[in-house]
C-alpha cells in the first residue's frame, strides 16, 4: 500500500496485479487514526 511496495511490484513483477484485502486497509486506516488521536489529546 506504500508507494515503494507498489512500485517495488511493478518493477519485480511487471506483469501481477496488485491487490489490497479489506483486513490491512482497515488496520493501516485504525494506524492512521489512532496517530491523529493521540496528537490532538497530547
Amino acid at each position: 500500500m506504500s508507494p515503494a511496495f507498489i512500485k517495488g511490484i511493478r518493477e519485480s513483477l511487471p506483469d501481477a496485479e496488485a491487490t489490497f484485502d479489506r483486513f490491512h486497509v482497515g488496520r493501516v486506516l485504525g494506524d492512521a487514526v489512532e496517530r491523529v488521536r493521540r496528537l490532538e489529546w497530547c
